[in-house]
């Protein structure tokens, strides 16, 4: 398949990348993609609730009382949850940890299959390269304010090769349009947003990083 370069006027240029038929004709299980989301979102999951159990909380040492003779329950120490200001039973731990993996082939094979889907069904939209003379935020709007439909609210992304410094500072007050590398997408990146731009350069480094895995015709 036979992707054109839109330049910034949104009109397809002479340039053009060349991405597999056989990697888009490749079907996404939507388990998989299930799956790899939550694992993202489990690792970055903290637990921040913490109670302390006897151990932590302070007494104890001397037996409240005698064991016999006085005719109250045994007790052995005042840190024991049965007393106010003792340790809580079974409460919450800030040790506990949520960490999820995924076999790391099927993770990038299942990246490539998002990917080409996205192609397929012409969410992606793909640009010459770009950059801004200054770090401003209209200035950045400027340039892509032809590929983009701002009336709909809708949600844009990004992807550069290595976005510079002056558009990762213009970028910072949209709060519809995100900026990536493409070292950093992932999955659950790429389907959020309504539209994807994404740049010749990117995308040609994705194809290089992912020549083992992108099918090519026989």
């Amino acid at each position: 398949m036979k992707l054109k370069v839109k330049n910034l006027e949104n009109k397809e240029s002479e340039k053009e990348v060349s991405f597999p038929d056989s990697s888009i004709e490749s079907k996404v299980s939507p388990d998989l993609v299930h799956e790899i989301i939550l694992s993202g979102r489990k690792n970055k999951k903290r637990a921040w609730a913490h109670t302390k159990d006897r151990s932590d909380v302070s007494g104890g040492g001397k037996k409240p009382w005698r064991q016999k003779g006085t005719g109250r329950a045994r007790h052995g120490s005042n840190r024991s949850p049965l007393w106010r200001g003792g340790g809580v039973t079974f409460g919450p731990r800030n040790e506990r940890v949520f960490k999820s993996k995924v076999n790391k082939k099927a993770n990038r094979s299942a990246l490539v299959a998002v990917l080409a889907d996205l192609i397929k069904t012409k969410k992606i939209v793909l640009i010459e390269d770009f950059d801004i003379k200054t770090p401003k935020t209209k200035d950045l709007v400027n340039k892509i304010s032809k590929l983009t439909n701002n009336g709909t609210k809708e949600t844009v992304l990004i992807i550069f090769k290595k976005a510079s410094e002056n558009i990762k500072f213009a970028a910072r007050n949209l709060q519809l349009i995100n900026v990536l590398n493409i070292d950093n997408i992932n999955i659950e990146t790429l389907v959020k947003p309504k539209k994807i731009l994404i740049t010749e350069s990117a995308l040609n480094d994705f194809l290089e990083s992912y020549k083992d895995l992108i099918k090519k015709p026989s």
